[in-house]
């Protein structure tokens, strides 16, 4: 039902965030686990947004791109982003599946023009 879907988008977003957060202020370097943490978040994501995006979440731009301090994945403007680039890398990947998946032969065979024309507009 919506309220589970809510729930679910909900805590991977939350998961995320949690990943891309510096600890105690510092910088953070990305490391094995951390980088294996963040594809399949980012996995996930790509997921939840080719079932559910736009009809079902309409935040999903807003959830990823807005800074931490916004509830976002994105890091913090004015800040340097080059010791943290965790939430950077959770919402390109995402993106980047996204349109693999869209593009790709299989994935059009398997859903229909019109749904795939409004994920990849939005």
């Amino acid at each position: 039902n919506e309220s589970d879907r809510g729930q679910l988008r909900s805590s991977i977003v939350l998961a995320a965030r949690q990943l891309a957060m510096p600890v105690n202020g510092s910088s953070q370097k990305m490391n094995d686990s951390t980088r294996i943490l963040a594809l399949k978040i980012a996995a996930l994501l790509a997921d939840l947004a080719l079932r559910e995006f736009p009809q079902r979440w309409q935040t999903f731009v807003s959830d990823l791109f807005s800074p931490l301090s916004n509830g976002g994945i994105w890091f913090e403007a004015g800040t340097d982003a080059s010791g943290n680039t965790t939430g950077v890398k959770i919402c390109l990947e995402c993106l980047k599946l996204i349109t693999e998946d869209c593009t790709d032969s299989d994935y059009n065979a398997r859903i229909s023009t019109a749904r795939r024309n409004d994920i990849l507009l939005g």
